[in-house]
């Protein structure tokens, strides 16, 4: 369970502040949500071309941030981004 005021910190922060959480809030999701262990939900993300745990729990924690905010999803633009960011991470050879 999440502590309310963490939602609060969350939610009051910018889209790109919200990888601040990606350690702690992002390890919580990608072990206890099966990414690394392929999961119904890694599997999902494997179709949309995601193959890394953190790029998943970042996806998924940049969502919950715009739903939060009640802001467009725009998952699309995530998994692009993301993909970009991979590949440029693999080809400089910081993967």
């Amino acid at each position: 369970m999440i502590h309310p005021w963490v939602l609060e910190e969350f939610k009051k922060g910018t889209l790109g502040e919200n990888s601040n959480y990606c350690f702690i809030l992002g390890l919580w999701i990608r072990t206890n949500w099966g990414l690394w262990e392929g999961s119904r939900l890694a599997r999902y993300f494997n179709r949309l071309e995601i193959q890394h745990p953190d790029d998943m729990s970042q996806i998924i924690l940049d969502t919950f941030w715009r739903y939060l905010n009640r802001k467009p999803i725009e998952l699309e633009m995530e998994i692009i981004e993301c993909k970009k960011y991979r590949e440029s991470v693999t080809i400089s050879g910081c993967d």
